[in-house]
């Protein structure tokens, strides 16, 4: 499928659904909004408080340890409600493109199910993001050393071939780092299709589903790059963002053919039953017991 044709499908299927989209993408600007609605509410309290709170002073968080962890805490509990946000619509997306119906009282009776294994497979893959790239600082490290040492005195020979490896070495791993998160594309459709998946199942799955398939994400990364430009006049947002997660959800579904299976309709399915056969046999124990 071409990055047109994809586009046009999203449009027309926005289209349909403008509602359900367009709060979905509210949601996740909510979310945007109250953090920094907290963390200017937070400034405010320590500066009427006497308390020296310097948020954006690398200096303030390495002479506080507890300024640190409490950054840190404040950083993972905003992340997940990040995923949340985006767990949801990505689940709203897929339900009105595939046109299913009945799996939002399901998903909302049943979170720790549905959206629990969502977040944890966010976290789990920035977890995993971060341990691939770790290396590189290395690299950072000498490139910001020998910028350094060449700003005190002159730099050796020695130094600047050093220098040459640490910013070569960064640039390949970068390389790497990005060729492996773009193999880890498909995890978070592969969770939310089946939220009884393992994380390490699905992210094997998505390595395989992806092989050869770098330099059709790349296209299709340049291709939404005018579009994405527009959001610095921010009012486009409401039209672009949905369009470019349904235009990530198509291509992933076109990318998984086959390995697309919406587990969560059955599971809705099943549960429903489940509760007519309760409501059944408690109407049956009320008739017994008023007979």
């Amino acid at each position: 499928m071409s990055n047109k044709e994809i586009k046009r499908r999203s449009i027309a299927a926005i289209k349909g659904n403008v509602a359900p989209a367009a709060v979905s993408i509210l949601s996740i600007m909510l979310v945007f909004v109250l953090i920094i609605l907290i963390e200017s509410f937070t400034y405010i309290i320590a500066r009427l408080s006497g308390i020296n709170y310097q948020p954006f002073e690398i200096s303030f968080y390495r002479n506080s340890h507890a300024a640190l962890i409490f950054l840190a805490v404040r950083i993972l509990l905003y992340y997940i409600a990040f995923a949340a946000a985006f767990y949801v619509a990505r689940r709203t997306f897929i339900n009105f493109t595939d046109s299913i119906e009945g799996t939002e009282r399901f998903s909302t009776s049943h979170l720790r199910k549905t959206m629990l294994p969502g977040v944890k497979c966010s976290l789990c893959l920035t977890g995993l993001k971060l341990l691939v790239l770790s290396p590189i600082s290395v690299g950072l490290y000498g490139m910001y050393y020998f910028v350094m040492q060449s700003r005190v005195g002159d730099i050796t020979i020695f130094g600047m071939v050093l220098f040459m490896l640490s910013l070569g070495f960064s640039i390949v791993w970068f390389c790497v780092c990005l060729h492996y998160y773009v193999s880890l594309s498909m995890v978070n459709y592969i969770v939310a299709l089946n939220p009884r998946t393992n994380f390490f199942d699905a992210c094997d799955l998505s390595v395989k589903l992806m092989e050869g398939c770098f330099f059709r994400i790349l296209s299709f990364c340049i291709s939404m790059l005018p579009y994405l430009a527009s959001l610095v006049f921010v009012y486009p947002i409401l039209i672009v963002a949905p369009c470019s997660m349904e235009c990530r959800l198509i291509l992933a579904k076109d990318i998984m053919g086959d390995y697309w299976q919406d587990k969560l309709p059955a599971m809705a399915r099943r549960w429903e039953k489940q509760q007519a056969r309760l409501s059944d046999s408690s109407d049956f124990v009320d008739a017994i017991s008023i007979g």
